[in-house]
Parts: structure tokens; sequence; C-alpha cells
């Protein structure tokens, strides 16, 4: 349906205010670096630009991202789908931070691993250049 689109799309002015909202919050709190809002906060923080790369240029979740919300609006649930964009939002969020968690487990200590023996060799590189 069209409101579902309006909900979903990154140019949306309900976006928009959700991010300058959400974003004011952040900057006007107060936390103290032993709290659980600080651990929680910086335990997901890790994964925030994962979860982007997962859901914005993805063609899978996209797609599975949108099915409740269409299928909301489509049967005239339109006050629903407003009520549960937040708590859909925060599930798709985990199940991305799951993805990252699983890739940065596997592949990313492998990359890592290559990361480190490349460094490594252009650092003999350069010894071997000012050395001389």
């Amino acid at each position: 349906g069209k409101l579902a689109g309006v909900l979903q799309v990154y140019n949306s002015p309900f976006v928009l205010i959700e991010s300058v909202c959400f974003f004011m919050i952040f900057v006007n709190m107060k936390i103290d670096d032993s709290s659980l809002a600080a651990k929680i906060i910086r335990n997901m923080s890790w994964a925030t630009l994962d979860v982007y790369i997962l859901h914005s240029s993805n063609k899978v979740i996209p797609y599975f991202r949108n099915i409740p919300m269409n299928y909301l609006v489509e049967h005239g649930n339109v006050a629903l789908a407003y009520l549960l964009v937040i708590p859909y939002a925060v599930i798709v969020f985990l199940m991305c931070i799951g993805v990252a968690l699983a890739f940065h487990r596997t592949i990313g200590c492998v990359i890592k691993k290559l990361s480190d023996i490349v460094g490594k060799c252009l650092e003999d590189i350069q010894m071997k250049i000012t050395a001389r």
C-alpha cells in the first residue's frame, strides 16, 4: 500500500522527524559510564554500521522488512502499523546485530588475520626502505 511505503522510505518526513528526535535524545542524555544504559549502548554501538549496511544494501532484508507493514496496511490496520513501526524496527535491528555478530566471529576473524599479515608485510617494506 501507499501508506506503508511512506512509513518505510528514508526520505519520508516521519523518518526525518524520528531521526532528529532520536539524535536529540542521545545528545541530551546524561549517562554514567558504569550504568546499565552505558553498557547496553556500548555493546550495541559496534554493530550500527553493520546494521545500516545490511538493511539498506541487501536485497533480502528490505523485502522481508516490508511484508508485515504492507499486510497490515492492505487489510485496513493502519493504526496498528503505526504502533508496530518502532517494535518492528527493534526486531530488525536485533536480527541484523545477530548477522553482524556471526560475520565478525567467522569471516571477520579471517579478514583480521589477513589484515594483520598485510600490515606486517607493509611495515617490513617500510623499514627496509627507510633503512637505506
